[in-house]
């Protein structure tokens, strides 16, 4: 292909072509390699010159030069080409793809022209200084011609607001403030030039990435342009501010430090934003997104310090976060937040601000909504943090103790909905969260409407998660049903009851226990029995191929029989028709499952019970007695009108007619299904007494040949030597050997061995157990760890035990380990057994492999052959069981090892005094020793000594194993009666501190001994001294520390205690002043109890004042009418005196005139009768007017 010179010199700039060419006089041949490329289209280089569009990569075409290749790649240049103005026909296009590499020089040349043409008529806008000439700026000129960022603006102003580039560059001045004018209210009102504006910001963002690496002090201008768009007054023009500052920061990641400088400073538009989001709710995705990228690495600068300075309050703080919370949950925006700590602050403050007012009920309610919203939307980022998530579910319960019912019920639907997001995201939380739920039903079951809100709750979140155990709830909820007294039953439990019977995953062990509760109520309560018997025959239904359900309803009708027989049912005679009509109803509708073997036994209960059924005169049993064939029970004392015989062929026959003879058939095969059962069962016994003996027989004659061994007398009746049995590799002995069957001496010696191993029996026990009941088909694997099954240990589980413990297939035979287990379920009856069974289990499976070939130990005692299984598990790896279980004792509540220095200590010297919270025991060892019982005992020595030479050449011995148990002093951490889980001496223990785990063994005892000095100096102190052991054996003449601390999880000490200090005077400052002012308050009221104490003291001694000197005023009063009446009496006394005397005188003057006489008697007549009469001074005869006159006399 030729191309011209200038077309060559585009390519060659581009690197397009790579090859050699060939040069003619005005055009240049190139080689087959790079006009193949040219005919491919590969020229996207050279249009992104001119175009400013989207453009497919490079890696987007089709490499291979065929005509297929050719016509898809051209395809997708065909529109960027035609929107620069070259047209590319059909035609032209079909001419490419048959190979006219003509027409692809003629678009190559065109191309050329098109990037050539604008550098022709460009002039210079720049002084030499850098200033803008204003004058030579084209407004009509493309945004790619421009040279610097102010002129890109200027042009980019010119175009979208139709102005000149004076006017363009008068935006720009004040602080873009006439821009913010423009941009803010628009043109006149109309936004759409802004927008066209920001599309045209938005296609150049190309020039604007190339203008900015050459001038980057024009970053700040660009995004100081698009800031005002932030305060617009359009709500379209603030989303496209918002995508086009996301699309610049995007393209300029080169330059996140200066952008994040900038952001950090324009705290109006920050301010600004948050607005926007506040405003419009439904479209703050992009403002969150614009926020996320400048702030990426900074989030706690942004949405803690500066949203909370927006906000004001805290509670205006978390409003705002909950807006956005949902949006930043996603993956990796919740990484990030995480990260920074905004989880962790959004958590705190919720959790304090929560319980630090109580009575506020609205608030309370508000941030445990948000504590909610926050763990259902990072629930995984939490999981992580399990300190979080435990304080969060605390607060959660704790709000449930408050009196509000309105704030229980929303904490109560805040918990389902985070069972039902944990159940889905499969987080480790769930079980507790469904647990919890579950204690809120028992513990409120008494209060009815709770309990509906619950159970209506538990119902929707089974049947949104079916893989949810149903188990964990219906147990509990069925006994406190059963227990409770205050509580009524109600139709939101047999609603519940309902749907819990029609559930797929309903165990039958939950179903045996359902079927129990409603039993009773179906013979209980007349109300609901109706109700309750239909959901009774929905889980015999579902359920009656089972053997519990099969034997608890023979139970159940037996009982129920016996009630009904006995009269037990003590009600109305209406309310018991009901109930029998029911459980009869029951009982028909179960026999017309057609269940063979259930409704035989059913049939067999009738017939015992039919003597008794006879009496009862209102029992339902018509149609029981004709689904069985039976003739009907009770005679009809009613007229009987006799039958008119007809033919066969004219009878109807019933469909439910049973044949002649079928009914004592059936009765025959249920009454040899019993006698079988029974002989079965004797037949057991019988072989069980038989093993009993066998192996007592077998005890014996081994006890007979050690005494003789050890040169003691037989008690034998014979005097002959018993003959050891010793058993082969293909003989079943094993399966009879039983713990409880031993000799009492041999039971103690293994009771030994297993409270030796018990830690290691309980940990394969929790280990294995359910391991074998995880299957593919349930999702949720949390909730399959607590399973019920894995309460128990199936045979699959035991099998993986002994393969994953290094017993292999050469010890023991897949069928002898399923003899093993299946000997030992059969005392339960079940397919799995209990951990109480599992050291029976163990024990047999030892006496099995050690006493045959390859580890053949029958000549030891049981004791150590149950003791050698545990030494076959010790080699395992650690992670299945941890090898200090096996070597080391039980540690109690002590540190392993601060134990195992004591143990080490004590073997050397038993009286050495134990630290506090520590204590010595007897620990019982088996001690196995091959010792001659000659009566010589140099013959003893010499029979010993030939022993242990076989032994060691030959690996045999001929004296027969004794078994001695020895005692060793061991060291246990114990917790005393005072150091119970919230006591002080149990917080302030040494051993509770973290720290105190990674100090070495023998700095931790000395630590012990420290009693004087707080726990968090001496462990510092430890800490110190261990450090500096550990330089000196590293031979390192600095200090190195043993357990080093990650990289910026040092803190200064020195600078926290100081703070502690600050935050403690505050503390201590705070108090005081509260306490000041609770004083004032105490003395203000003192102060005013006084007043009024001093008031009414006022009153009441002005009042006792007038009193007393109304008193005073009365006595002196009354003394001086005392005194007057004195001196009267005086003066009537003297006056009496004077009387007398002048009456002397007159008698005697007048002795002469008796008319004088007469007169003088009659005033003494007058005298004596007055004198008779009490007077007063005024009324006395005396008065003050005789006395005036006898005065005057």
């Amino acid at each position: 292909m030729e191309v011209t010179i200038q077309t060559l010199a585009w390519l060659k700039r581009t690197d397009i072509i790579k090859g050699p060419y060939k040069d003619n006089i005005d055009k240049v041949l190139l080689n087959e390699e790079d006009s193949a490329r040219l005919e491919l289209g590969l020229i996207t280089p050279m249009i992104r010159m001119v175009y400013t569009g989207q453009i497919p990569e490079d890696s987007e075409f089709r490499m291979t030069n065929t005509s297929s290749s050719r016509l898809y790649n051209w395809n997708m240049l065909v529109k960027p080409l035609e929107s620069i103005g070259i047209d590319i026909n059909s035609d032209i296009k079909a001419l490419i793809v048959a190979g006219d590499r003509m027409q692809v020089m003629v678009i190559l040349e065109n191309l050329t022209e098109l990037i050539e043409k604008p550098r022709k008529k460009k002039k210079a806008v720049k002084t030499t200084d850098g200033a803008l000439l204003l004058n030579n700026i084209d407004a009509n000129c493309s945004l790619e011609d421009s040279e610097s960022v102010l002129e890109f603006l200027l042009l980019g102003f010119c175009k979208a607001f139709r102005v000149t580039p004076k006017v363009a560059a008068g935006l720009l001045t004040q602080k873009c403030s006439f821009l913010s004018q423009i941009v803010g209210k628009g043109l006149k009102g109309i936004f759409e030039p802004v927008l066209g504006w920001l599309d045209l910001m938005m296609g150049n963002i190309n020039i604007a990435l190339r203008l900015v690496e050459n001038e980057q002090s024009g970053l700040q201008l660009i995004f100081s342009c698009f800031k005002t768009g932030i305060f617009s007054k359009s709500l379209m023009v603030n989303v496209k501010t918002a995508e086009t500052m996301v699309a610049y920061h995007t393209q300029m990641k080169y330059l996140e430090a200066s952008l994040w400088e900038w952001f950090l400073a324009q705290s109006d538009m920050i301010y600004g934003i948050f607005k926007l989001i506040e405003e419009n709710k439904s479209d703050m995705g992009i403002f969150l997104t614009l926020l996320y990228a400048f702030s990426k690495k900074n989030l706690d600068v942004i949405f803690n310090s500066h949203l909370q300075d927006y906000c004001k309050t805290t509670q205006n703080y978390i409003k705002f976060v909950a807006l956005f919370l949902g949006t930043f949950s996603r993956a990796p925006y919740s990484q990030f937040f995480f990260n920074q700590g905004l989880i962790d602050i959004w958590a705190d403050i919720s959790l304090r601000e929560s319980e630090k007012d109580p009575k506020n009920l609205d608030k309370k309610s508000f941030y445990i909504n948000f504590l909610c919203e926050l763990w259902s939307g990072y629930s995984n980022i939490i999981e992580l943090k399990e300190e979080l998530g435990t304080n969060m579910l605390a607060v959660i319960k704790r709000s449930t103790r408050e009196a509000s019912k309105v704030l229980k019920f929303i904490v109560y639907g805040r918990l389902f909905h985070l069972l039902n997001v944990f159940t889905i995201q499969k987080t480790s939380f769930a079980p507790i969260v469904y647990k919890t739920l579950a204690f809120f039903l028992i513990e409120n079951y008494s209060d009815d409407r709770i309990r509906e809100f619950l159970l209506g709750n538990f119902k929707l979140t089974f049947s949104e998660n079916e893989s949810i155990p149903l188990g964990i709830l219906l147990e509990p909820l069925i006994k406190q049903c059963q227990l409770s007294k205050t509580a009524h039953l109600n139709l939101c439990d047999f609603d519940f009851y309902y749907y819990i019977a029609q559930h797929p995953r309903l165990a039958v062990k939950d179903a045996v226990i359902l079927l129990d509760l409603l039993g009773k109520i179906l013979l209980d309560d007349w109300f609901f029995s109706p109700t309750a018997s239909v959901i009774f025959y929905i889980l015999v239904e579902k359920f009656i191929g089972s053997v519990p359900v099969f034997e608890f309803v023979l139970k159940y009708i037996a009982i129920a029989l016996k009630l009904t027989i006995n009269e037990f049912l003590k009600y109305e005679k209406k309310t018991t028709k009901v109930i029998k009509k029911s459980l009869f109803g029951v009982i028909e509708k179960i026999v017309l499952l057609r269940y063979q073997d259930l409704n035989l036994e059913i049939r067999y209960l009738f017939d015992q019970n039919s003597e008794d059924l006879k009496k009862q005169k209102d029992l339902p049993l018509d149609e029981l007695y004709r689904l069985f064939g039976i003739t009907h029970h009770r005679e009809d004392n009613s007229f009987k009108s006799e039958k008119i015989p007809l033919d066969d062929d004219k009878r109807v026959v019933s469909i439910y007619t049973v044949p002649k003879g079928r009914v004592m058939s059936d009765l025959e095969k249920v009454r040899r299904r019993r006698l079988e059962r029974e002989l079965r069962e004797k037949e057991e016994s019988k072989k069980k007494a038989q093993n009993e003996v066998l192996q007592k027989k077998t005890l014996k004659k081994q006890i007979e040949k050690r005494r003789i061994e050890l040169g003691v007398k037989s008690k034998a009746e014979d005097g002959e030597l018993p003959i050891v049995t010793v058993y082969g590799e293909n003989e079943d002995f094993g399966l009879v050997w039983r713990i409880h069957d031993e000799l009492p001496e041999e039971q103690a010696l293994i009771e030994i061995v297993r409270k030796k191993f018990s830690r290691v029996i309980k940990a394969l026990f929790n280990r294995y157990a359910g391991v074998g009941y995880k299957r593919s088909v349930v999702p949720i694997v949390t909730f399959d760890k607590i399973q019920v099954t894995r309460d128990g240990l199936s045979e699959t589980d035991f099998s993986r035990m002994l393969r994953e413990n290094n017993v292999s297939s050469l010890f023991i035979s897949t069928e002898e380990i399923r003899m093993v287990f299946a000997t030992i379920a059969s005392k339960t009856k079940s397919i799995v057994i209990q951990f109480d069974l599992f050291t029976d289990l163990l024990y047999m499976t030892s006496m099995l492999i050690f006493s045959r070939h390859p580890y053949n130990y029958s000549k030891y005692p049981p004791c150590k052959l149950f003791e050698n299984i545990f030494l076959l598990f010790r080699p395992c790896d650690d992670s299945i069981i941890p090898r200090y279980l096996f070597d080391e004792p039980d540690p109690g509540s002590g540190d392993r090892d601060v134990i195992r220095i004591l143990n080490q200590i004590l073997e050397k010297n038993p009286d050495y005094q134990l630290p506090d919270n520590y204590k010595k025991y007897k620990e019982p060892v088996l001690m196995t020793n091959f010792t001659a019982c000659s009566i010589i005992k140099s013959y003893n020595i010499a029979i010993e000594i030939i022993d242990t030479i076989l032994n060691t050449n030959l690996n045999l011995h001929f004296l027969m194993p004794m078994v001695k148990v020895e005692y060793k002093t061991r060291a246990k951490g114990i917790i005393k009666g005072d150091d119970g889980k919230n006591s002080y001496r149990a917080l302030t223990r040494i051993e509770s501190n973290v720290n105190f785990a990674q100090l070495s063994p023998f700095i931790k005892l000395s630590s012990l001994n420290i009693f004087s000095v707080s726990s968090e100096i001496v462990i510092e102190c430890a800490k110190v001294l261990d450090d500096l052991i550990y330089s000196v054996e590293k031979n390192s003449f600095v200090f190195i520390s043993k357990h080093a601390k990650p990289p910026g999880s040092i803190t200064n000490k020195v600078l926290i205690i100081k703070q502690n200090k600050e935050l403690e005077k505050n503390l201590e400052l705070e108090k005081a002043e509260h306490k000041r002012k609770n004083r004032m308050a105490i003395i203000e009221e003192e102060l005013s109890r006084l007043r009024g104490e001093k008031e009414v003291k006022k009153y009441i001694d002005e009042e006792q004042r007038k009193k007393d000197m109304l008193k005073v005023k009365f006595t002196e009063k009354k003394m001086k009418e005392i005194k007057e009446k004195q001196k009267f009496e005086i003066e009537e006394k003297l006056l009496e005196y004077r009387l007398a005397k002048l009456e002397q005188e007159i008698q005697y003057k007048d002795k002469k005139s008796p008319i004088k006489n007469l007169r003088m008697s009659e005033r003494k007549v007058h005298m004596s009768v007055d004198s008779k009469r009490p007077r007063s001074i005024e009324t006395s005869p005396f008065g003050k007017n005789s006395l005036m006159k006898l005065k005057n006399l």
